[in-house]
């Protein structure tokens, strides 16, 4: 009897962690998924996004401190971490944004937030990381 007992306590025991398992991995699941629902598109970019941290080639750099991305409208962005400022034509990418011209660049958004953005990019032989929060001052006057 207490073979039997023990026994059907192994299977019980078994089958309690067998569910919890499957809830655990169906809610990952379910997070997972959920993230892919979250797609980019021009209205999230759309506004002016001050670099707070750069890193080129995984240091920090301070000579892009003052750098922006302005997306102005859906296809036309403004920035200055080349040389100047300048205009540029995008078109959105499965997983961030192609910056057109004669050097197309290819941005890979890692992270974008209603106030955050952090971009990844290759420009010539140097690896960027752009940190951007969302400017809210607009004509001096802090949006709400």
């Amino acid at each position: 009897m207490l073979e039997i007992s023990s026994s059907i306590f192994a299977y019980k025991s078994s089958h309690f962690q067998f569910k919890r398992l499957s809830l655990f991995l169906a809610v990952c699941a379910i997070l997972c998924f959920s993230c892919f629902g979250d797609e980019l598109s021009e209205d999230r970019l759309l506004g002016k996004w001050i670099v707070v941290s750069a890193a080129r080639n995984g240091k920090e750099t301070k000579t892009l401190e003052d750098g922006y991305f302005d997306f102005i409208d859906e296809s036309t962005f403004s920035t200055n971490i080349f040389s100047g400022e300048k205009e540029y034509e995008y078109v959105l990418t499965n997983d961030g944004f192609r910056q057109l011209g004669v050097n197309p660049v290819e941005y890979k958004i890692a992270d974008s937030q209603s106030d955050s953005l952090i971009l990844l990019t290759r420009i010539r032989s140097y690896e960027f990381l752009f940190i951007a929060i969302r400017d809210t001052i607009i004509n001096g006057v802090e949006e709400l």
